[in-house]
């Protein structure tokens, strides 16, 4: 998980790892925040919050940051400011780890499929993704 984000902000208190938030981001439109992580012991310190304007202070501000939350998470991001977006769309995952994602394309014609298969690539990993 940790080698395919571009982009981790921690935060530590007294050398122990006590929050993270990991992300993808083009650097210059938009920022996916995949995952926000507080220790148990931090929560309540104001720490999420802290990492996540670190996280926008990295990137300045013509970025967008987007994510998906848990239901028990909404009050929280509700409160440091974000807004909830009503025009957001996505697709759950639908295949369980290690299982090759190009089964989702099997509704498209097959010529088209090879191109897309052709296509698919991470500048993150030596030889390109696996689907």
């Amino acid at each position: 998980m940790l080698a395919n984000a571009n982009l981790i902000v921690t935060a530590r208190i007294g050398g122990k790892l006590v929050g993270i938030a990991r992300a993808m981001t083009d650097f210059s439109f938009s920022c996916y925040l995949s995952d926000l992580a507080v220790t148990e012991e931090a929560k309540g310190c104001g720490i999420g919050g802290a990492l996540i304007e670190a996280l926008r202070q990295h990137l300045g501000p013509t970025v967008n940051v987007i994510l998906s939350a848990v239901p028990k998470a909404v009050p929280f991001y509700q409160r440091i400011g974000m807004a909830a977006l009503p025009d957001c769309f996505w697709y759950r995952r639908a295949l369980a780890r290690g299982k090759p994602a190009a089964a989702l394309l099997h509704w498209l014609p097959h010529e088209l499929q090879r191109h897309i298969h052709a296509a698919i690539h991470s500048p993150y990993r030596a030889g390109g993704a696996r689907l």
